[in-house]
């Protein structure tokens, strides 16, 4: 790393401690959240769960990112939108309005854009939205099947949940086409089957990881979707997932925990509780080609 991007980390670092007064984290690093339930942001960290936010008049907070200079994207579930808060003004706007059923987002390998996955519920029209950032410019590409998480791994290859089905597919982002999936539906322990939700690309791994809605379930994917592994649980729906880098795993609880997941050691540990938990975004988010696990081009 750059003793340039390492004076930025800090910078960051000690402006988001230093506005929230929070002490050292307990865990490797803090995280903010979404509140589906109450429209709030919240940060989480050793020193406790401080709300930093109302996204109101929007609706159903869902997943969350930083991006584009340390401003965090969350899609708004109920309200159809994707906003926009910047964590050191507190302030809250919306990017794009008029999504049906915004679900997950990810920084794009240009970092010069956000995809996101519409499930299409009142139109019965799912698809990506290619979201510019910052200006906003929006473009829809249509897909046959009812979208979940989303990630892009370490080499620049779309991964999409799907919801319909059961699985994941690898997806073209500029068409939509489906170019590979994994060769059964996802299935819990006991052979139930289980809905996939959240993914993250954990580069220390090079591994998919994914959340599922009705077991709790998460699952170890390979970039050649070759099968699944399951690999621990949480209380259901495990929502958000989130990765350091490093191969540690963060992961939001049905019970509204935050849970650590260790790969290297096969261990789950139960953080702290934070109210209607659903999204997770690391602090500090630093960016594109800072190294974080939202932004996978380096």
């Amino acid at each position: 790393m750059s003793s340039s991007i390492m004076r930025l980390t800090t910078v960051v670092t000690m402006s988001i401690a230093l506005f929230l007064a929070k002490p050292a984290f307990v865990f490797a690093q803090a995280v903010v959240t979404t509140d589906f339930t109450d429209n709030q942001l919240y940060y989480a960290s050793a020193g406790g769960v401080t709300q930093i936010g109302n996204v109101a008049p929007g609706v159903n907070p869902q997943s969350i990112i930083f991006a584009l200079t340390q401003q965090l994207y969350y899609t708004l579930y109920g309200s159809g939108q994707v906003g926009v808060f910047n964590p050191y003004s507190r302030s809250n706007s919306f990017l794009v309005s008029g999504l049906d059923h915004p679900e997950a987002l990810a920084i794009e390998p240009s970092c010069s854009s956000i995809l996101v996955t519409v499930q299409g519920s009142t139109t019965n029209k799912p698809s990506l939205a290619r979201i510019m950032i910052p200006s906003g410019k929006l473009t829809l590409v249509p897909l046959t099947f009812t979208p979940a998480g989303l990630v892009y791994d370490g080499s620049g290859d779309l991964f999409v949940a799907d919801s319909t089905s059961d699985t994941v597919h690898q997806i073209d982002p500029n068409s939509g086409a489906i170019l590979n999936s994994l060769p059964s539906p996802l299935m819990s322990p006991n052979n139930q089957p289980d809905v996939p939700n959240e993914m993250v690309y954990d580069k220390f791994t090079r591994k998919l990881f994914i959340t599922s809605s009705v077991y709790g379930g998460v699952y170890q994917i390979p970039t050649t979707l070759g099968g699944y592994t399951f690999i621990t649980s949480v209380p259901a729906p495990a929502n958000g997932i989130i990765s350091n880098g490093g191969g540690t795993l963060f992961v939001a609880g049905g019970d509204t925990h935050i849970y650590q997941y260790s790969i290297s050691q096969s261990k789950l540990t139960q953080l702290v509780s934070v109210p209607g938990l659903n999204g997770l975004a690391l602090v500090p988010g630093v960016g594109c080609t800072r190294g974080t696990s939202d932004c996978p081009a380096e």
